[in-house]
């Protein structure tokens, strides 16, 4: 990580015990711009929230990653190739949507702790 992309893009010198966590999760993350839209969304409208790319190589790796980084503290996930049907596993609820079309995009830690 380069140490412009630490201050700038990651707001290093914001971040804070109680700052919000928040990924993509995928194979080849590193090209992805949802950390600068989320980073800058977050800047703009002064939310305390940091997102970051989870690089995920596989499905063994994903379920050891999405509980244990939500027990750290992560709020949720955008998930990406090629886990977006392979986490639907890990969800304690699936949306009729979701269910129907075999695949999810998003994990969000209710405020009840369950997943959804």
């Amino acid at each position: 990580l380069a140490l412009r992309d630490m201050l700038g893009l990651y707001r290093f010198k914001k971040v804070r015990f109680d700052t919000q966590m928040y990924g993509v999760v995928g194979n080849a993350v590193q090209h992805s711009m949802s950390p600068a839209v989320h980073n800058a969304s977050f800047d703009l409208l002064d939310i305390n929230g940091l997102y970051v790319p989870l690089l995920v190589p596989d499905a063994e790796v994903l379920n050891e990653m999405v509980p244990r980084a939500l027990k750290s503290g992560f709020k949720g996930f955008s998930v990406t190739i090629p886990h977006k049907e392979n986490v639907m596993k890990l969800v304690d609820e699936l949306d009729p949507i979701a269910k129907q079309i075999g695949a999810i995009n998003t994990v969000v830690l209710q405020s009840d702790g369950r997943t959804k």
